[in-house]
């Protein structure tokens, strides 16, 4: 191979996904390029992530000189382009009009020694992808969060191969020598937090494209802090999920046993309102793939599209019987009746794992309900700054509904609350001081996706400061809440989440209302 063309935007072919594919998936496409000498075009590694690879889109950028004008080229599925000095131009056949920058050639050897080119181009010639390509730095970030697209994301830049590794081997270490102590939960969530501030910092350090979205303070600088961080969490799956399914299994296991009780329980004995009651199979099946999802933005971004399956259910059940729509106090009750019907069929839950050295390896659940496991884990293992955004209400609403289950003594009447938190200790995650507030101006005020929650940062708890009131209302308080506000003092926010009072849901949700809602959040990001 020989390098034409001196650029400091030039990266290793070798690890361009697009070419490694283009030989493991097409090998007679790339052999019959070899043997004619064809110029093949290779878009660069940061514009393939979320690339939907074919045949077709291969051989869109397998280019034959044309017999008829010069300058121009025949893809091998007949498509043309134009190519004058730097740049290459789609004319016929295409999708869509592009033009694209050559960044740099290479010269390759076929088995007869004779040459022929390879051309990185600054994006695809053809093709469709989910992304949002950033105006800053040109790079694609993906719309998903799973591991897998966060892994391959951060792989797509050679420049960040070191710093990988690097982490790799912090991720295994961490893995090999830390055991998750119940009751201290905190501690780990520290040291996991420190080791991915750490790793952004080195990632922004070592790579330029990532250093510009924080040098022009991008937006999307928040989605690649985020994607990183399900990368590492991702990395720890192994020890951290596993050692929170052991650790809370007795919880698991009653809450398991209380929802098997109630497995017939229908939508009127929850007390739901009757114009509302409609089957919810979308979201109870969304639900159930929670137990896929390795990381805790995994697991709420699950959580965010069983909640809106649910109102895409009722809203058009209501459309049709003419019905008022969902409210935020109807909410609860319907994510109670999703969670009870997915997970009184259960026996075990294989649990998806990537420890760093079997990737594809399970954990299994020692219950067949993982409720409390996996809000002690989504408490306290996000470190993004989901406090104002759709998933801090879904992660404050899915608790609700944990708790729900957990302390009443009967569905569809007036559910007594035990004085005790959720969980047999005081938890110290972003959810763990829930307390909320319904105006009488805001009673009956149909649920909207805009709905804002105010949050503010958590205080050292192992600070002692002295206790200031929350609230002068005279309204009761979530015990959990109440336990925690005797170790750390909380002011209320200015702004609650606006909730309509309805009698059907009993003593329970009662006591949400009156008082402003108070979020436990540290992770609170440096980057935005």
């Amino acid at each position: 191979v020989e390098n034409k063309m001196g650029d400091n935007q030039q990266e290793d072919l070798s690890y361009n996904p697009f070419f490694k594919l283009l030989k493991q998936q097409q090998p007679k496409l790339y052999q019959q390029a070899e043997k004619n000498c064809y110029l093949i075009c290779i878009p660069k590694s940061a514009s393939c992530v979320g690339l939907k690879y074919s045949k077709d889109l291969f051989e869109s950028h397998v280019l034959m000189p044309s017999p008829y004008f010069q300058g121009e080229y025949i893809t091998v599925n007949k498509r043309s382009v134009e190519i004058e000095e730097n740049r290459i131009r789609t004319k016929s056949g295409f999708h869509h009009k592009r033009e694209v920058t050559i960044l740099f050639e290479e010269l390759f050897y076929n088995r007869e020694y004779k040459s022929f080119r390879v051309v990185c181009i600054s994006a695809p010639l053809d093709g469709t992808s989910d992304m949002s390509l950033s105006p800053s730095s040109g790079i694609q970030i993906p719309p998903g969060r799973t591991y897998e697209e966060a892994t391959r994301f951060l792989e797509s830049f050679e420049i960040n191969s070191i710093v990988l590794a690097k982490i790799a081997d912090q991720l295994k270490e961490f893995c090999s020598s830390y055991v998750l102590v119940r009751g201290f939960e905190h501690h780990a969530a520290r040291r996991v937090e420190t080791l991915v501030n750490q790793s952004t910092d080195s990632l922004l350090c070592a790579n330029p494209d990532f250093r510009m979205f924080h040098r022009k303070n991008s937006p999307e600088l928040a989605d690649l802090t985020q994607l990183i961080e399900v990368h590492l969490i991702g990395g720890l799956h192994s020890t951290l999920y596993s050692s929170l399914l052991t650790l809370y299994s007795p919880e698991d296991v009653a809450l398991h046993e209380r929802i098997l009780e109630h497995a017939n329980i229908t939508l009127g004995e929850l007390g739901i309102r009757p114009e509302i009651q409609c089957p919810l199979p979308e979201a109870i099946e969304t639900f159930g793939q929670m137990g896929l999802c390795r990381t805790p933005i995994e697991k709420l971004l699950c959580l965010q599209k069983t909640i809106s399956a649910i109102n895409i259910a009722v809203s058009k059940h209501t459309q049709s019987k003419g019905g008022d729509p969902i409210t935020t106090d109807d909410l609860i009750p319907l994510l109670v009746y999703v969670i009870i019907k997915c997970n009184s069929s259960r026996t075990a839950i294989p649990q998806t794992s990537t420890p760093s050295t079997t990737p594809s390896s399970n954990v299994a659940s020692p219950v067949a309900t993982t409720l409390m496991a996996d809000v002690m884990y989504m408490e306290h293992f996000t470190f993004s700054n989901i406090a104002t955004t759709a998933l801090g209400f879904t992660l404050v609403t899915f608790r609700a509904a944990v708790q729900y289950i957990q302390q009443g003594s009967q569905f569809g009447g007036a559910l007594v609350v035990p004085a005790a938190p959720i969980g047999p200790t005081a938890s110290t995650g972003p959810m763990s001081n829930v307390r909320i507030q319904i105006p009488e101006s805001q009673k009956n005020t149909p649920m909207t996706r805009s709905q804002s929650l105010r949050v503010t940062p958590r205080r050292d708890l192992t600070h002692s400061e002295p206790t200031v009131p929350a609230t002068t209302s005279s309204a009761p308080v979530i015990p959990d809440a109440q336990v925690r506000r005797s170790q750390s003092s909380l002011v209320p926010p200015p702004e609650v989440i606006q909730l309509n009072q309805q009698n059907e849901l009993g003593d329970f949700l009662s006591s949400l209302r009156g008082s402003s809602i108070d979020v436990n959040s540290s992770r609170t990001s440096r980057y935005t």
